[in-house]
């Protein structure tokens, strides 16, 4: 049977290698949001259209439960960094971070505004604003998950 002359399977292959470069991006982002989520909005308040997720309920324990967010909120932070988000796009996520811990310091007032704020929905937003901007770059990683100088 002779060969077809097609540049299919070419514009498959093309195709292949777009999905393969985006994967590390999906993978971040779909993690990101993921956590996102079950910080921020995991369960709904039954009767109400309000959202909560374990953030406002671990911050129940005072200071170190505030704390401890913090710092799983912070990994959305480290795979903005891991992604390639801009300098400006890191700032505003550690700030709403920081706020976010701060509002937590403020005893029983603070579950209010931590329902009502949401940190780390606003920070996987900002992730997702700057893959669909397309401001992400690459960043090259060795074997051990550590950023790998590029050589010039």
């Amino acid at each position: 049977m002779p060969r077809q002359k097609s540049n299919e399977g070419f514009e498959n292959s093309i195709e292949r290698t777009k999905q393969r470069e985006d994967e590390p991006f999906d993978r971040g982002l779909n993690r990101v949001s993921r956590l996102a989520n079950l910080l921020d909005s995991r369960y709904r308040i039954p009767g109400t259209v309000l959202r909560i997720g374990w953030d406002p309920i671990i911050g129940l324990i005072p200071v170190v439960g505030d704390t401890l967010t913090a710092g799983l909120g912070a990994y959305i932070v480290r795979e903005a960094i891991r992604l390639g988000a801009r300098k400006r796009v890191i700032l505003r996520m550690l700030f709403n971070l920081f706020l976010d811990w701060l509002i937590g310091l403020v005893p029983f007032i603070d579950i209010l505004l931590d329902m009502g704020f949401k940190a780390n929905a606003k920070n996987a937003r900002l992730l997702v604003r700057e893959w669909e901007a397309g401001r992400l770059k690459k960043v090259p990683r060795s074997s051990n998950g550590f950023q790998v100088e590029s050589e010039r």
